[in-house]
């Protein structure tokens, strides 16, 4: 079902990870000059009460660092559950400017895989622009 939902909303994917990357630092993104500029459909994800990650090196007021960590943080949360093909295909998919954040196990990604907070993210990536 996973790789059924991923190839039909496949542009959604970038979208998702971002949104989970916002999810996972509200706290320090509610807090910082970047918030207010937000769009409408982050701000109301945002109100969603998802864990947050511990303390990050990621820029909250840079877009570009919160999607590379929102990849990061979904390529290994999904990797066991994604065929390789999917998988090779997603980490093109998710590339960008920013440096990858960091492996599942280090200390940014301790805990379980959100799969609540990715499949919200997937829903609500259709009305971020």
């Amino acid at each position: 079902m996973l790789t059924e939902r991923l190839v039909a909303g496949w542009s959604r994917l970038p979208g998702a990870a971002y949104l989970v990357a916002c999810a996972k630092h509200r706290h320090r993104l509610m807090g910082s000059r970047a918030f207010v500029g937000l769009p409408r459909p982050v701000h109301a994800f945002l109100r969603l009460p998802f864990a947050t990650c511990g303390p990050t090196a990621v820029d909250v007021e840079d877009a570009d660092s919160l999607r590379a960590w929102g990849a990061a943080y979904l390529l290994a949360g999904l990797q066991e559950q994604m065929p390789p093909w999917l998988r090779a295909r997603a980490q093109l998919c998710l590339a960008g400017p920013a440096q990858p954040a960091p492996a599942r196990g280090s200390a940014e990604f301790a805990g379980p895989f959100d799969i609540t907070c990715f499949w919200s993210a997937w829903n609500h990536a259709a009305n971020v622009s």
